[in-house]
């Protein structure tokens, strides 16, 4: 389907500790979700790329190191609250 966005992970569902990390997530229309999905180190690649070594490092570490492994629910929406109120200010001109 023409123009149809997904999101990819690339750490997926096992590692809750980035689940919704910014840096996990990436925005591709569905053919270059598939190619990505079936090309494990090309995405690789192309991630280390986007982020650079530092952050790249730094997510792998959250996703495989972090302290709590799974999602929590009360910190995540804060955290969203957040960053719509940065958004506001931000568009508001404030």
């Amino acid at each position: 389907m023409r123009g149809y966005l997904t999101t990819s992970h690339f750490y997926g569902r096992r590692k809750e500790s980035v689940r919704f990390d910014e840096d996990n997530c990436d925005i591709f229309c569905r053919r270059d979700h598939d190619y990505f999905e079936r090309n494990k180190d090309e995405y690789r690649k192309w991630k280390k790329e986007k982020l650079g070594k530092k952050k790249f490092d730094s997510l792998t570490i959250r996703a495989n190191y972090a302290r709590v492994k799974s999602r929590d629910d009360v910190v995540t929406e804060l955290i969203i609250k957040e960053k719509m109120r940065l958004l506001r200010k931000e568009r508001d001109g404030n």
